[in-house]
């Protein structure tokens, strides 16, 4: 089981590798080629919408898997119930934010409408989900890579063939609906015959037990999910498509390098949770934060060696002002990083409740900090806004829990240090 249990988390982890190089190649090729003004109207596009998806999967994402877990044949009938009522939340609320889109521009209405489909069939993939938990992550990295490649060759012969720009609008959504179809027939094919074969009984139960469980942890997943793309909409709003793109580039450079971190955080942090004396599982946490602080001073440095000649060779000059922006938001990925790892030593100890108000609070701060420095100093100010909020969050929203625990582990931080640097040299 412990094998398995591995392999699938090696297939989770190659996916997200493939996808960011992929992704991330094409998309400056793209870039390039479309320029800043009408990447911005894609990134507020696909901002806009990820939040729908949160709204609209109504926190039954760890529900489905809790009871996917437990009992195969009810995690199904509850996932069935989950996908009709993500549809209709997802409907409800898309239309009125394409509307007003259309009200806007002609052309970032048809982008709009693309995420809108694409970003459909990923609320809705409880396959997906279920894939996931039954320790098959394999089908979904498989099917997954399948439709982004389909995509990026679509989007390369599009740029290359300098053809009308509207059209990547069919890599956009065939980048979520061929992995979409492909795991829906294999999921007929070779999914559990006798849970597929389960009649859902009392609907209005199921529905009820989603809606009642999930609202409490919506408040929470909806905060998560607007406060990194707040500065989104203020630029959007504040400023213009040719500065939002410039601003969604150096956004894309600054967390591209943040999965090797998380993917260290990911391997160390059982560590953590299964050692039962307290002080040691703070050293091991204080350990994780110092090691994690080096590879991100170790990014920073070299992106402000390197960072202006690594735009202009991969992006073209339109995008040379994203440099400083992406530089500043690089500390503010070090600082989600290091924030994360608070963030799960909260949970260690049973946080639920006051990392679902921090959330919260965060959201109310990141509004009056974004607008402020935006107004001030456009994209440098987005991106100081970042870095502040991430500090304060890491810092003083954090250190209100359980009498100071996490300022203690920051403070052990200096303690640890020296006997770091002894043992690596």
């Amino acid at each position: 089981m412990k094998s398995k249990s591995l392999i699938n988390s090696f297939w989770l982890v190659m996916e997200k590798i493939i996808s960011m190089v992929g992704l991330f190649l094409v998309s400056a090729f793209v870039a390039k080629y479309i320029g800043p003004a009408l990447v911005g109207k894609i990134a507020l596009a696909v901002a806009s919408f990820q939040i729908v998806m949160v709204v609209a999967q109504f926190g039954s994402e760890n529900i489905i898997i809790r009871r996917l877990s437990r009992n195969i044949y009810s995690g199904v009938v509850l996932a069935r119930i989950s996908l009709l009522l993500r549809s209709g939340i997802y409907i409800v609320i898309a239309l009125p934010v394409l509307w007003y889109s259309h009200s806007k521009d002609m052309i970032e209405f048809v982008f709009f409408c693309a995420v809108a489909v694409a970003s459909f069939f990923t609320t809705i993939d409880v396959v997906a989900t279920y894939n996931d938990t039954t320790l098959n992550s394999k089908i979904n990295a498989v099917f997954n890579v399948v439709g982004l490649i389909a995509a990026l060759i679509l989007r390369f012969f599009i740029a290359e063939l300098k053809l009308n720009p509207l059209l990547l609008t069919i890599p956009i959504v065939v980048t979520t609906l061929l992995p979409f179809l492909l795991r829906l027939i294999h999921f007929a094919k070779s999914g559990n015959k006798k849970a597929l074969a389960e009649k859902t009984k009392k609907p209005a139960t199921y529905l009820k037990y989603l809606v009642i469980t999930g609202s409490s942890m919506l408040i929470a997943n909806i905060s998560v999910a607007i406060y990194p793309r707040i500065n989104l909409f203020f630029l959007s709003g504040l400023s213009d498509a040719h500065q939002l793109g410039i601003y969604s580039v150096a956004v894309t450079l600054a967390t591209s390098w943040s999965f090797v971190v998380l993917a260290l955080v990911t391997s160390y942090f059982p560590a953590v949770y299964n050692e039962k004396n307290e002080g040691a599982a703070a050293l091991k946490a204080t350990e994780l934060n110092i090691a994690i602080a080096a590879i991100s001073l170790c990014v920073i440095v070299g992106f402000a060696a390197v960072g202006k000649m690594f735009i202009s060779m991969l992006y073209g000059p339109a995008f040379a002002d994203a440099w400083l922006p992406a530089l500043i938001l690089c500390i503010g990925t070090m600082l989600s990083t290091m924030g994360a790892i608070s963030s799960r030593y909260i949970l260690k100890t049973s946080g639920y409740r006051y990392l679902s108000c921090k959330s919260l609070i965060a959201l109310i701060l990141c509004v009056p900090l974004s607008f402020f420095f935006i107004t001030s100093d456009g994209i440098v100010g987005a991106a100081i806004s970042v870095v502040v909020l991430e500090f304060i969050s890491l810092t003083l929203l954090n250190y209100g829990y359980k009498k100071g625990t996490v300022l203690k582990m920051h403070l052990l931080m200096f303690g640890a240090l020296p006997g770091m640097v002894r043992r690596i040299f």
